[in-house]
């Protein structure tokens, strides 16, 4: 069996050191046009762009190939994408993938021997699985940084901020599991007027983040009521 890994950036180096760990030797380029053809499984951690004109290519060898770009789904490929964020130093095997496109025994074969969990999500997926990423990993890192950036602006160190809203976010996480039950803070106490202050003061001082505070606000409010957030 012969494997190859495509990109040196985080998941090609966590998903190389992972193949290491296992004693699974695989070859492994920086660029798609170090490649020479011939392996058994074709691994591209590279950017969607450069997926996506490889995939589009004309490949005529019986290769098996993988990549792990969730917005281009499986493209007439296998889609092996690790619903979190990963550096180059991530265990991958304490990571849940999805994986999506025809269903390939040998290959799974390989992500067992790899101790790789992952969930056979189906042939394809659309762009409201990504959009969930966006909202879980992107959305989540920016309102981090808007929290930091808060306290930063009442003249709390910016460490000591991260270090505040790291822990809110992390007894947060214990919550996550009660759905909208887990609920904490004003909303769920149905404090109104102290929403309503905040809300008047950041109009005032950030007033683009005001407007995000309200819509927050209001499927919160919305999820707490009804019990499903987005219906």
């Amino acid at each position: 069996m012969k494997l190859t890994i495509i990109g040196k950036g985080r998941v090609g180096t966590a998903f190389a050191s992972l193949c290491e760990n296992a004693v699974v030797s695989f070859e492994h380029f920086g660029f798609i046009d170090e490649y020479g053809g011939g392996s058994d499984f074709l691994f591209l951690a590279i950017p969607d762009d450069a997926v996506h004109t490889f995939l589009q290519s004309d490949r005529s060898e019986a290769t098996t190939v993988v990549h792990f770009a969730a917005a281009l789904g499986s493209h007439g490929a296998i889609l092996l994408h690790p619903y979190a964020s990963i550096t180059p130093i991530t265990d991958l095997t304490q990571i849940l993938f999805t994986l999506w496109g025809e269903r390939n025994s040998h290959l799974e074969e390989l992500l067992d021997a790899l101790k790789l969990s992952f969930y056979y999500g189906g042939e394809e997926i659309d762009a409201l699985y990504h959009a969930s990423a966006v909202f879980a990993g992107n959305f989540t890192q920016m309102l981090h940084e808007m929290a930091i950036s808060m306290l930063e602006m009442r003249d709390i160190p910016r460490e000591t901020a991260r270090e505040l809203v790291a822990q809110l976010v992390a007894t947060s996480g214990d919550t996550i599991g009660e759905g909208i039950r887990g609920f904490t803070g004003p909303i769920a106490r149905g404090d109104s007027e102290t929403i309503k202050k905040e809300l008047e003061l950041l109009k005032k001082e950030l007033p683009d983040t005001a407007k995000l505070f309200e819509i927050l606000s209001i499927f919160t409010t919305k999820g707490l009521k009804n019990g499903n957030i987005l219906h």
